[in-house]
């Protein structure tokens, strides 16, 4: 299973589908660990809330995945060097 963001829509997908981003319900009241506690949650524009299910675009899978091995190329260059240096 694959999951990558979406960083041009801000939306996560897994195998190359747009997922819920995972905010509560309209109408909530916030829980006291939220920013907002006791207040009634109005809703979001979230991405993925509003295409969940639908198939990401091959040219925006590309672009997930590039930037995913850009990522994954950074953190092994910055632990080999980090390693080198002793920190």
């Amino acid at each position: 299973m694959a999951t990558l963001f979406d960083y041009t829509n801000q939306a996560w997908t897994v195998d190359g589908v747009y997922v819920d981003c995972g905010h509560p319900p309209v109408g909530t009241v916030m829980g006291t660990g939220s920013p907002a506690p006791g207040e009634v949650f109005q809703g979001c524009k979230c991405y993925g809330k509003a295409h969940v299910g639908e198939s990401v675009p091959s040219e925006v899978v590309a672009e997930m995945e590039e930037r995913e091995r850009e990522t994954l190329w950074q953190y092994a260059r910055h632990r080999s060097v980090s390693r080198k240096w002793g920190s």
